[in-house]
């Protein structure tokens, strides 16, 4: 048949070097977008018309006319042109389902056989070009490709070149005989030396093959294997097409997305969900660039062509997806092998068997945009066969359809010799074998006259012997099902207009979501709440709610102008700032949605030059400064407005460049652009009096004070120097001050320095933008561990920038630091451990505005000024600072509101989680080596915490005092320990010993442990441990699968029947009375906890291991190594909530459950956050933070 979509089993003739013109009645080619893949049993085209055609193609293949954006495939087609020879036989191209078959002909060897033509003798000639199918009649599609191909009957050509694409329909739809002969003729053609001829086979068929004598010479000397690309031609297939359309690919995009097919378990080709994935990059690209945060935020490679399928299946209605259900079954046909094959079946021939079904149509057109199906000259087929094993449901159902496929048989062989017989009654079906048939037979299935006829006889005679109460009850519920179809029915046949229009709306927000997830996270976060307020049943905008937990979000203060510095309070919640914009105004006002200015100072002498504002502790002062070297001091009421004129202290010998309060005493302290510090007395604003000038001609840059560890004693005065020094002034005598002997000394002119509010950290940028931490004591300045390295916010997808620091601002809790870099994002360091700092959250950054000036003003809020608008920042809600180490599992005690962080090598913290989006830190237990882990039950009253020595000990930490020891302490083993877990009754707990190769089981009471059972998977690593919710059960998951465990009071008893999904075991979870088996390559499978019988399909979350499974209820949260969370409904649905490293990143992860709709999850360095999994609470948390319209 005609690659361009004429007639199924005709041929399609252009001759070489004429021109081709466009065929107003073929259907369009160029609807989808993707790389290399073929249609295997499917040449044509997708018949849909498309606004904007790219050039990637995803479920349908390249064609000729898309010879120059076909690449990665230039030797293989170079190969094929040379085997081609007129009249030297048969030439067999034979490759995997989706590896490239069909482009490789349509788009490879084709045009350049229309080039450059045929090679014969030695000699080039011009030759014609027919494809065809065999589809059922293949004697009669050979007749017509023979007669149109003739080069006898073209003057210009005197070859012909026959391509036989989707061979495999020999074997599917053709009886031996009528192969047979097909093949026997095609070889007689392939001899003709006018003809080279060219067949195209999947190679599951193969054996098949072979077994046919005329193909046997072909595959063993002529046959071309489409292999697996390499990396260079998979570069090429992702890189270049774009090229040719003058768009770039971000570098690193091609090499990520090649590392991911390579890691990638799928069940669709990779090309395929290649295709898919650059389509849908191309169709979604904010400009004219691919980049790589889009992909990263796209659906995975290993599950795109389930994803795109199931989002169009749950845009339909209840009643929409039943008529959907049976026009799929319809494009599925089961072999008489008993393979499933994709198959066409004609509409009309649907419109016969579904004419009750409404909407019939409206299903069909619904099915083709979404790409799953096509339809040509009429016929419906699957647009390709990877959707019978890449959709889960498609797959489900062609299961249910090959066990079916014996009963129908059955079936047509008992109505066969019923109709022969006369018709007898007792050969017709009881209830039992009616059931089993009426199963198995779907209203699509034609199965011939006598078997309609002998299930409808049996449906009679079955409904005869009901009783009459079972016919009356009977008309009754089906009066009722009728009134509510035609109520439903009613609202189904609403305006399709308005709901089309409804979810391209959503489309486009969704698609833009990805495109602006890194570069403006705010802008993201407001696309994903417009998203899920037009789709709120939509998965992927949930999941795209859900996600904006894990980066910060700004408000814009759009009454203001564009500011240039930004001042506040430094107390622990400064709800007051002072912002100074570019015409030299200074306005006072708060940060609230709805504050207002209270104070406007237009004074143009701060105008000039360098600016600088400062607002004392108490917000009671407020200092401005420009480039006549004046100082001006403003009293500020308790409202916020100014109350009189301003006070001048005299001009100075330069521009003031900075301004700072202490925190404790009425000083101010001014650096001017000549290196001079004054310390100036304001305890009288309105009589300021210069204390002192510091001596030395330091050329110093910046100053900041740190506050005293006493209220009595003075604070000291940080100075930053050109000089590349930050040294300490003690201000004991202010009138004499005197520079402390240790000094730090960084690589660059100090560019800025912040002090913690307790007085004891220090942070200091240098020009180059290097960050170096230091603690301040008696004893001077002393450097901490290694610093935030180069720049603290480096350039996005560039390693190693260097960008310079503006600005730096510690939280008032002294836990956070804000780091500005000159690249315009500030980026949130919590330095809770100064020698281990760690990068808090995603950076703060947006498209309209670069920040040039960031400043706290409580530990989650930020005021930041710069090219555009000031904007007020929250960040990520349930931010949990001071972790430190390897990840380690978290726990909670959801009846005390408390939760337990552990990290390996790192400290216990336990949480006040009463509001989980604004944790309370409480306990903190260390040990001089830190810890393995710890675990807390589930009733709050126990927590068991193992040492760096591998001692396990349970502590009662149910008083209100510190935890009080339990027992004696438990020895473990010399290695270290993977599991401790309590059961949900807190009165068993489990831990790992002898190096995870055995899981000890103890009971535990006020006395301490007692031993109950030492478990094990017979020498595998026990990876997994995971209880029933009644304590009866426990069960070990390793390398070997699942062993199931009886815990009773008398003893123990494993539960027959090994567990074994297909892949090593990485996480346990029991979920409403059902095991739930994470495995390694991404994926969870449920089994009852009982029987060991398996509940539906695997459910693949992604290509990394899932490393926690807990119960929310009756659905699921799961992590994964690459940070990323996931719930499972109860239905079988699965969100993506997010990952807790952001869009940037990713490592391991672990979770734990805090009620039904809240989780806990750490992960590596420190990582940790609750998470809401409430999309109408997420949603408030989106409004407050951005102000989003409508809210």
């Amino acid at each position: 048949m005609s690659y361009d979509g004429r007639e199924r089993g005709g041929a399609d003739l252009r001759e070489v070097g004429s021109p081709v013109e466009p065929d107003a009645t073929a259907p369009d080619t160029t609807d989808t977008a993707g790389t290399d893949v073929d249609a295997d049993t499917t040449a044509e085209v997708v018949a849909n018309p498309v606004v904007d055609a790219g050039p990637y193609r995803s479920l349908t293949p390249y064609s000729e006319d898309d010879g120059d954006i076909f690449f990665g495939r230039t030797d293989l087609w170079r190969r094929l042109h040379v085997r081609a020879v007129p009249g030297g036989g048969l030439v067999t191209v034979v490759g995997p389902t989706g590896a490239g078959k069909t482009s490789l002909v349509h788009a490879g060897l084709i045009p350049e056989i229309r080039r450059s033509g045929l090679r014969r003798d030695g000699e080039r000639v011009a030759a014609t070009v027919a494809t065809m199918t065999p589809g059922s009649a293949p004697m009669a599609a050979l007749d017509a490709a023979r007669v149109a191909a003739d080069p006898s009957e073209d003057p210009h050509a005197t070859a012909c070149l026959l391509v036989v694409d989707q061979a495999e329909e020999l074997f599917t739809l053709c009886d031996r005989s009528t192969r047979a002969e097909f093949l026997a003729a095609l070889d007689r053609l392939a001899a003709d030396r006018r003809f080279a001829v060219v067949i195209v086979l999947r190679a599951d068929f193969y054996a098949r093959a072979v077994a046919e004598p005329v193909l046997v010479g072909t595959l063993d000397d002529r046959a071309v294997v489409v292999r697996t690309m390499s990396d260079d031609e998979l570069l090429a297939a992702v890189e270049s097409p774009a090229r040719t359309r003058g768009v770039s690919v971000e570098a690193g995009l091609g090499p990520q997305i090649i590392a991911d097919l390579h890691a990638a378990e799928s069940g669709a080709p990779d090309l395929v969900a290649l295709g898919m994935t650059m389509d849908h990059l191309w169709r979604t690209r904010a400009d004219d660039t691919l980049t790589l945060a889009a992909y990263r935020a796209s659906d995975p490679l290993h599950s795109v062509v389930a994803d795109t399928a199931e989002r169009a299946w749950t845009r339909l209605a209840e009643a929409d997806r039943r008529t959907a259900r049976l026009v799929l079954l319809a494009t599925v046909r089961v072999t008489a092998e008993g393979e499933v094959v994709a198959a066409d079946v004609a509409r009309t021939d649907l419109h016969t068997r579904l004419g009750r079904q409404r909407r019939l149509d409206t299903v069909i057109d619904h099915l083709v945009g979404a790409n799953i199906v096509r339809v040509v000259d009429g016929r419906l087929r699957l647009t390709h066969d990877s959707l019978l094993t890449a959709w889960p449901r498609l797959a489900d159902w062609a299961a249910d359809r090959r066990a079916g496929a014996p009963i129908r048989t059955a079936v047509i062989a008992d109505a066969v010799r019923w109709d022969a017989g006369g018709h007898p009654a007792d050969e017709l079906y009881d209830d039992v074998r009616l059931q089993s048939a009426d199963h198995a037979v779907e209203p699509v299935d034609v199965l011939g006259a006598p078997a309609e006829a002998f299930l409808a006889r049996s449906r009679e005679r079955a409904a005869l012997r009901r009783s009459r109460r079972r016919v009356l009850l009977g008309a009754l519920v089906f009066v009722a099902v009728v009134s509510l179809v035609v109520a439903v029915t009613s609202v189904i046949h609403g305006d399709d207009t308005a709901s089309q229009r409804d979810a391209a709306r959503t489309d486009a927000a969704l698609a833009r979501i990805g495109a602006t997830a890194a570069s403006d996270p705010t802008a993201s976060a407001r696309l994903a709440l417009q998203a899920f307020r037009a789709a709120p049943g939509d998965p992927r905008a949930e999941s795209a709610l859900l996600a904006t937990q894990s980066t910060p979000l700004a408000r814009p203060m759009s009454a203001l102008p564009p500011s240039v510095a930004v001042a506040t309070t430094g107390s622990v919640r400064s709800d007051r700032v002072a912002l100074t914009s570019a015409d030299g105004t200074v306005r006072i006002t708060g940060t609230g949605p709805d504050a207002a200015v209270t104070a406007t100072v237009d004074d143009a002498t701060t105008a000039r030059g360098p600016q600088s504002v400062a607002l004392d502790a108490g917000a009671t002062l407020l200092a401005a400064a420009g480039d006549a070297g004046a100082v001006r001091l403003w009293p500020v009421d308790a409202a916020g407005a100014i109350t009189g004129a301003p006070v001048v202290l005299g001009d100075g010998p330069a521009p003031v460049e900075s301004l700072t309060f202490a925190p404790n005493r009425p000083w101010l302290a001014a650096v001017d652009a000549a290196g001079a510090v004054r310390v100036i007395d304001v305890a009288d604003p309105r009589r300021p009096v210069i204390l002192s000038t510091l001596p030395g001609g330091s050329a110093a840059r910046t100053a900041v004070f740190a506050p005293s560890t006493t209220p009595a004693a003075a604070p000291t005065l940080v100075v930053g120097s050109a000089d590349r020094r930050v040294t300490a002034w003690d201000l004991s005598d202010p009138r004499s001050p005197v520079a402390d002997d240790a000094r730090l000394v960084l690589d660059n002119p100090v560019a800025a320095v912040a002090v913690a509010a307790g007085g004891d950290t220090l942070a200091a940028a240098d020009a180059a933008g290097a960050v170096t931490l230091a603690s301040l004591s008696t004893s001077g300045l002393t450097r901490v561990g290694p610093g935030l390295g180069r720049s603290g916010a480096v350039d996005p997808g560039v390693d190693d920038t260097v960008v310079g620091v503006s600005s730096l601002s510690f939280a008032p809790t002294g836990h956070r630091l804000a780091v500005t870099s000159a690249d315009g994002s500030t980026r949130v360091w919590d330095v809770t451990h100064a020698g281990l700092p760690r990068v808090l959250t995603g950076d703060l950054r947006s498209e309209s505005t670069t920040i040039a000036a960031a400043r706290f003003t409580d530990s989650s809020t930020l005021v930041t000024t710069g090219s555009g608008v000031p904007h007020v920042w929250s960040l990520p809600a349930g931010l949990l600072d001071g972790g430190f180490g390897g990840v380690a599992t978290p726990a909670c005690s959801t009846a005390q509101a408390a939760c337990a962080t552990s990290f390996v090598d790192g400290p216990v913290q336990v949480w006040n989680a009463a509001d989980p989006s604004a944790p309370l830190g409480g306990l903190v237990i260390d040990a001089p080596d830190h810890f393995d882990g710890a675990a807390m039950s589930p009733d709050g009253r126990w927590m068991m915490t193992v040492d760096a020595g591998h001692l396990a000990q349970l502590w009662d930490v149910s008083g209100p005092g510190a935890p009080l020891a339990v027992g004696a302490p438990v020895a473990l083993g010399p290695q270290p320990v993977g599991t401790i877990r309590f059961s949900p009754t807190s009165s068993v707990l489990a831990m790992s010993l002898r190096g995870n190769t055995s899981v000890g089981v103890y009971g535990v009471d006020r006395r301490g442990l007692t031993p109950v059972a030492d478990l094990d998977l017979g020498g595998a690593p026990a990876a997994a441990v995971a209880f029933s919710a009644d304590a009866g059960q426990i069960a070990l998951g390793g390398s070997t699968g699942v062993v199931r465990t009886r815990l009773t009071p008398s003893g123990t008893g494993q539960v027959s029947g090994r567990l074994t999904p297909g892949s090593p075991v990485t996480a346990l979870g029991y979920v409403d009375g059902d095991v739930v088996v994470g495995d390694s390559t991404g994926g969870i499978t449920r089994y009852r906890a009982d029987t060991g019988g398996q509940v539906g399909p695997r459910t693949p979350l992604g290509r990394w291991a899932v490393t926690s499974i807990v119960a929310l209820g009756t659905t699921t949260a799961t992590a994964s190594a690459d940070g990323s969370v996931h719930r499972i409904g109860a239905d079988g649905s699965v969100r993506r909530v997010g990952n807790l490293y952001g869009t940037a990143d990713q490592g391991p992860a672990r979770l734990t459950a805090l009620g039904d709709d809240t989780v806990l999850v750490t992960g590596d360095g420190g990582a940790q956050q609750f998470w809401s999994l409430r999309t109408d609470d997420v949603a408030a948390q989106v409004c407050r933070a951005t102000a989003s319209e409508g809210c």
